[in-house]
């Protein structure tokens, strides 16, 4: 599985976390598989992807799972934006729908990137703003998955390629399940 990603804050890879823990358990469980997690220094983003995968199959918070992992390995340093998107998934996962002030959450369905137009993700959307804005706040060329403490909606813009609507709106329900 290759990712194109930058070391950026602004980077979405939160996006990604469902996908690359179903690509690295299949691999795990077949023939007692082993998966190389790498990235450029082996500082930010790897770490992220691994930190990602421990959380979600250990319960564990993680301030103190980063604390475990620097013991073996040092150098280990999500980006600021990293750092934030594994402390809200971890809260979305494990704890109660408020521990998140975010209400409803929304999640953009959208390419994960330019190089990779068919890889399908749901994008954490972190705007306090967003419901704030006068007019439409979503782009009518989208998908958009609003989450509530006890509803799910898929909200499918007026403007969207029909093709693409089709593939959104599956990645959006299996992001539900």
């Amino acid at each position: 599985m290759n990712i194109f990603s930058k070391d950026s804050p602004q980077e979405n890879l939160e996006g990604i976390f469902y996908d690359v823990i179903d690509y690295i358990n299949k691999a795990i469980n077949k023939d007692n598989g082993k998966v190389f997690v790498h990235c450029f220094q082996g500082v930010s983003r790897s770490v992220t992807i691994c930190l990602a995968f421990i959380m979600f199959n250990i319960n564990i918070k993680f301030e103190d799972l980063l604390n475990s992992v620097k013991k073996v390995r040092g150098i280990c340093n999500p980006n600021m934006g990293f750092t934030v998107q594994l402390m809200n998934w971890y809260d979305r996962l494990y704890s109660e729908f408020n521990a998140i002030s975010l209400n409803p959450r929304v999640f953009m369905i959208s390419s994960l990137s330019s190089e990779q137009p068919n890889w399908i993700v749901a994008k954490f959307i972190i705007d306090s703003n967003l419901f704030k804005k006068e007019g439409n706040c979503f782009d009518s060329r989208g998908v958009y998955l609003v989450c509530t403490e006890t509803y799910n909606y898929i909200w499918v813009g007026s403007d969207i390629n029909e093709v693409t609507r089709d593939k959104y709106i599956k990645k959006a329900s299996k992001h539900i399940e």
